[in-house]
């Protein structure tokens, strides 16, 4: 995602044409149980969390801060998702430009509320957002294979 949000639009959007025509494989393996530390309060936290998990999404503090220009802590993710820290409405708005959900579809479901006009979310968040759904059904070679054609200079 860091690469991906620093190119160009066309190259943003040559690399998402390249994600969706990958084929997708099957599973070779079943869907792992969650690690303790990976299974979250029921709630707005961890429905949020829930969401990011969706996307196969490693790298979470560091996710967030390429796309939003902000850092939490990994621990805080952590709290937000076990319900041990409040779901502030900066927060919140991160979580959209990530997931790539208006944040107002948010606030209905967390019950957060934001102010009447949300931040813009700048089009390479946008695009690096809908990247991150199209790779999540891909496996670790195909994610190397976007990965390096983001690079490409």
């Amino acid at each position: 995602m860091q690469d991906a949000v620093g190119l160009p639009l066309e190259r943003r959007r040559r690399l998402g044409q390249l994600a969706r025509a990958l084929p997708q494989e099957s599973r070779t393996e079943p869907v792992r149980t969650p690690q303790v530390y990976e299974q979250f309060e029921r709630g707005p936290g961890g429905v949020l969390l829930g969401m990011v998990g969706n996307r196969n999404l490693s790298g979470i503090a560091r996710t967030f801060l390429s796309l939003t220009g902000r850092y939490w802590a990994v621990s805080t993710y952590g709290a937000v998702g076990g319900g041990r820290k409040e779901l502030t409405p900066n927060l919140l708005a991160d979580f959209a430009t990530v997931l790539g959900v208006p944040v107002d579809t948010l606030s209905v479901l967390t019950g957060v509320d934001v102010p009447d006009v949300p931040p813009p979310r700048s089009p390479a968040a946008v695009d690096a957002a809908e990247l991150l759904w199209e790779v999540r059904r891909l496996t670790v070679d195909q994610l190397r294979q976007v990965a390096d054609a983001a690079r490409v200079v």
